[in-house]
């Protein structure tokens, strides 16, 4: 058996947060912001740094947005996944940056030279990879964890920027040498639009 906690942040419930906690798959979720004011998207790592830092360090934290995530499978498939890929702190794959993305995929194909200039003026990757990684799901243990939240949490703090939680691990993800992209989708898959779900 893993020592493996999933977690959202939701401030109150909206869009998929109901289908989320209360998964086909029964999987336990426990909901970090519920009641409090809506502050900016850094509080989702602000309010889980807070949360996990006394945690033990081989606790594993898989991390769900909570308004548009869907859970497709259950734990022990995603931690037999994670385990054979041999990966520490892993972060989904965002083919398109879809959240800012959204309108300049729909004139230009995800992969042409004009969607890529957008993505990498809003989102520049620093992952020696070259791939864009997206803070909306992502999962490892707590001793990996806690010092990228707590560097990321310094850098937005020092720049005062409380909206910028994908934009910033997108900058500084080389500063660490064990966080991973899924880009195969095998963990997480982010959806370019909801016909996508059923193939997930």
């Amino acid at each position: 058996m893993y020592d493996v906690e999933v977690v959202t942040y939701a401030t109150h419930s909206f869009g998929n947060y109901e289908n989320l906690i209360n998964n086909k798959h029964g999987i336990k979720i426990t909901t970090l912001g519920w009641g409090k004011p809506w502050k900016g998207l850094m509080y989702k790592y602000i309010d889980l740094y807070d949360y996990i830092k006394d945690m033990p360090d081989n606790r594993i934290i898989v991390f769900l947005d909570g308004f548009d995530v869907w859970v497709r499978g259950d734990l022990n498939k995603l931690m037999n996944i994670y385990n054979k890929k041999g990966y520490r702190l892993v972060y989904s794959y965002d083919r398109a940056n879809i959240s800012v993305l959204s309108h300049v995929s729909d004139i230009f194909a995800e992969n042409s030279f004009i969607s890529k200039y957008f993505q990498r003026r809003l989102f520049p990757s620093s992952h020696p990879s070259g791939n864009n990684l997206n803070t909306g799901m992502y999962m490892g243990p707590v001793r990996y964890l806690r010092p990228v939240l707590k560097h990321i949490i310094d850098y937005a703090k020092e720049r005062n920027e409380v909206n910028a939680d994908q934009r910033i691990t997108n900058i500084v993800a080389d500063k660490f040498d064990f966080i991973d992209i899924d880009t195969e989708e095998l963990l997480f898959r982010n959806i370019l639009d909801m016909s996508e779900l059923e193939e997930s």
